[in-house]
Formats: C-alpha cells, structure tokens, sequence
C-alpha cells in the first residue's frame, strides 16, 4: 500500500520497500534463513563424519553414551568440523562437549 504525502508542490510515494520496520523484518527473516542453512550444513557434516543416518542425530544424542565415541573420537570429529566449517574451538570449549546440541551450540554461535 503506498501512502502519499504533498510538500512543496511535489507528490512522494513512499511504499512499503521504502518502511525501515519492514527492512528490519526482511533482514530478520534472512538472517534466520542463514542460521537454519549453517544448522542443516552443521548436521550433514556430523552425519557424514560419523557415518549415521541424520534423523538419529538430535540435540540430545550423547557422544559417548548414544553413539558410542570415546574421547579421542570426539576429539577427531571436533577437529574435523573444525577444519570444514573453518571456526576453530578452544580446549575449555572442546571438553565441554558431550552432545550433538553442545556442538551446535559451539559452532553456530
């Protein structure tokens, strides 16, 4: 819907492309589609990497208990997300991983 508006004998059209709260919306709704895109991206990896069909792996899936990684495994596939996605972990970072949800967390931030 266009809204018009007269000053000084010219006629401005002001759409709602032109609104800066619908900027805000679009830019909001991009951003969104980016985290969705990095998430998806990060669970293909880690069902490439660990060789599991992607719908067993959810948030709450544990390393060691569910999918049966000792720590060095762990440590490898860190190190290989890490090496793919380009975002590198610390060592505090890395031993506090112990979920498919705590990988999300560490690198879609």
């Amino acid at each position: 819907m266009a809204v018009f508006r007269r000053s000084s004998q010219r006629i401005f059209a002001f759409s709602a492309k032109s609104n800066p709260r619908s900027n805000k919306t679009n830019m909001t709704a991009s951003s969104h589609q980016l985290t969705v895109s990095r998430s998806a991206s990060l669970m293909h990896s880690l069902s490439t990497e660990l060789r599991v069909p992607g719908n067993r792996l959810q948030s709450f899936t544990r390393l060691q208990d569910d999918l049966f990684l000792d720590p060095m495994d762990i440590q490898l596939l860190i190190a290989s997300l890490e090496s793919k996605l380009e975002y590198y972990l610390t060592e505090e970072e890395m031993a506090q991983i112990e979920t498919v949800g705590d990988i999300q967390i560490f690198f879609l931030r």
